[in-house]
């Protein structure tokens, strides 16, 4: 008879086992075989929480375990149900002794794919790693999109890793492409479409600091990221750079970025313990203005308007250093740039720049330059600018001028500030001997002649509007025009919106009147426009009254063909009979005063005259002497588009007539 050798058995059972970080449910372990080195055993676990990732709700695993000569050989195989993962199935086997060991293992899943380990270990417990395997990336994906944003896409990837000891990891290489990727915020703000990206790192550890050499390549997709919106080029966006890492302190000390089309860039960064921001050095960024403006800077700016509809050309080249207090230094030169709006309103062609700014330094310097421009159809010639830098400030350094309609618009003062969230700049100076002639021809007005002066106190724009506290005063036909109080809000918006009121004084009738075919008048104006408001450059509303008053060395005559465009034009008649026949035989007549008054309000205009008369009636002429001429009109409600319509109509006569002198 045989002895047969006695089994082995070990059970154990736990209703619930707690533990500071993992609480398992129904433990049961089972272990049994002819002997202690020849075991079959089980495993399984109702539901298990942790407080990191390790959830399930059934988990069983089963094996064999043999030892013979110092080696144990392990196979199992285990099923996990109701896991973040979903429900993994895992299969493995290894050989391990006291000089070596290996492990394969396989590891798949309707959610994480299929993946394959081997673990290699030689002497003195020196070892390696590889995995390698592809699946859904939905799960690494949410990690660092919102759940929300249904991110999507699919995962290959490779590592390969070796170590001297258990404890020491000294060289690892990680090959990984996320394909199909895409994501969408609710509120349809962010989203990717069909999205591929590449991740290659190698990095190795010696006296405790980590180094690395990363290339990160993005090969294809849309993205949306408000206000940007961008696709990768067909060559890619490829990023490079070796880095560092030790406790607490990371460094990237070299790294590439290139961007076909865009350009590229070099740069550095670094993170103090401590810091909140890591500092970032730009050695050198070299970008073509076009598609940097279209995709980085245009988004940035109010999405209508005259700046929204600017393209923009030409070489830039920056450097720079970023900060936890924000932008500490840059250094430009901009080349061969151009400004342009599709529609004519502006233009600036052959623009140069070049200049360093240090937040920390008592002052820098920069220049600008272009060589000709246009502004709403008036063109402007060259500018050569000098600036001084201090800080949040920018100053020019000496008067700077610019032709324009042949005179000059003259810059002797200019300062930008933009130590506040709101940038503004404030300017003072004017302009000189501008041909009226060569401005009236710009917008198709009708022809004046002489040149017109003016003195700017102080212009401020801010936060897209233009405004001045002081008086401006222009010098046209013998007299002054002074504007007080403008403010033009919504400067580069499609509906820019002028407020000012309007003096003039000491206006000689004769030269302006001879621009127009009205027929001769003589004499001095002096009017007022206020609570001036143009919507699009087109009034709204004003109130304006305009007169002529007495100059003893001024005649205040009229023509007879003035007095019949007037008579037109106001809507009105000539007062009598007798006067009607005067017309016809006189050539012109003095007058005591000639003027209008126009209040519009919501398109409809109230008229006045320079005195009231019978019936309703007011004077727009008002005649002296004999022959007596008086204009009156009686209709002191009218349609603005209708006065406008009547006062193109005397406008557009065929002849100028010019009697009289």
């Amino acid at each position: 008879m045989i002895d047969t050798p006695p089994a082995t058995v070990l059970e154990i059972r736990a209703a619930s086992i707690r533990g500071p970080q993992l609480r398992l449910r129904d433990l049961r372990i089972q272990a049994q075989g002819p002997s202690p080195r020849n075991l079959r055993w089980q495993l399984q676990s109702g539901a298990a929480q942790s407080t990191g990732a390790m959830h399930w709700q059934q988990f069983h695993a089963q094996g064999q375990l043999q030892t013979h000569s110092g080696a144990a050989e392990l196979r199992a195989d285990a099923t996990v149900r109701g896991s973040v993962l979903g429900n993994l199935y895992l299969r493995g086997q290894g050989k391990i002794s006291s000089r070596a060991g290996q492990l394969h293992l396989r590891l798949t899943g309707k959610q994480i794919g299929s993946w394959q380990g081997e673990w290699h270990s030689a002497g003195h417990s020196a070892w390696a790693a590889h995995i390698n395997g592809a699946g859904t990336a939905a799960i690494l994906l949410q990690q660092w999109f919102p759940a929300t944003w249904q991110p999507q896409g699919t995962l290959q990837a490779s590592i390969s890793a070796r170590g001297a000891s258990w404890q020491n990891l000294q060289e690892a290489h990680l090959h990984a492409t996320l394909s199909k990727l895409q994501f969408s915020s609710p509120d349809g703000l962010q989203a990717l479409q069909d999205g591929a990206l590449h991740l290659d790192t190698q990095l190795t550890q010696t006296n405790n600091i980590w180094w690395g050499n990363t290339k990160l390549q993005w090969l294809r997709g849309a993205a949306l990221w408000s206000p940007w919106y961008t696709s990768a080029p067909p060559q890619g966006i490829t990023l490079n750079g070796h880095w560092n890492y030790r406790a607490h302190h990371w460094q990237v000390t070299e790294a590439d970025l290139r961007w076909p089309g865009m350009g590229q860039a070099r740069f550095s960064a670094a993170s103090r313990p401590g810091a909140t921001t890591p500092t970032i050095d730009l050695q050198q960024a070299s970008l073509h203005l076009q598609p940097l403006w279209q995709t980085w800077l245009r988004p940035l700016l109010p999405s209508s308007g005259l700046a929204h509809r600017l393209e923009a050309r030409g070489q830039l080249q920056i450097s720079g250093r970023y900060t936890a207090g924000g932008l500490s230094a840059l250094r430009w030169q901009l080349q061969d740039a151009s400004l342009h709006d599709p529609q004519g309103q502006f233009e600036l062609q052959d623009i140069t720049s070049q200049g360093a700014w240090q937040q920390h330094e008592t002052s820098s310097h920069a220049e600008l330059r272009w060589l000709y421009g246009g502004f709403y159809g008036i063109p402007f010639g060259p500018l050569d600018a000098q600036f001084l830098l201090r800080g949040h400030a920018a100053e020019l350094q000496a008067p700077a001028v610019v032709s324009v309609l042949g005179g000059r618009l003259h810059v002797n003062h200019l300062q930008a500030n933009w130590q506040s969230a709101s940038p503004s700049v404030v300017l003072s100076g004017g302009v000189d001997h501008i041909q009226l002639g060569s401005l009236t021809r710009t917008f198709g007005w009708p022809h004046f002649s002489g040149t017109l002066a003016a003195q700017i106190p102080q212009l401020r724009y801010h936060q897209g509007n233009l405004s001045t506290s002081s008086i401006m005063r222009a010098h046209a036909f013998g007299g002054e025009i002074r504007i007080d109080g403008l403010s033009l809000q919504g400067l580069f918006t499609p509906t820019p919106l002028l407020q000012t009121n309007i003096q003039l004084q000491n206006l000689q009738l004769k030269p302006l009147t001879d621009v127009f075919p009205i027929g001769y008048i003589s004499g001095v104006l002096n009017g007022k426009v206020n609570k001036l408001s143009l919507l699009n450059w087109q009034p709204v509303s004003f109130d304006a009254k305009i007169a002529t008053h007495r100059d003893p060395a001024v005649p205040q005559e009229i023509s007879a063909a003035a007095i019949e465009k007037l008579t037109k034009l106001g809507g009105g008649g000539v007062s009598s009979v007798f006067q009607n026949l005067f017309l016809q035989f006189f050539r012109k007549f003095s007058y005591a005063k000639l003027g209008i008054g126009v209040d519009l309000r919501d398109g409809v205009a109230n008229l006045s005259g320079v005195a009231n008369a019978q019936n309703g009636g007011f004077y727009l002429l008002k005649g002296q002497g004999l022959p007596q001429v008086n204009i009156i009109g009686y209709n002191r409600r009218s349609n603005w588009q209708e006065l406008l319509s009547r006062l193109r109509a005397v406008m557009e006569g065929k002849t100028q007539v010019a009697t009289g002198d």
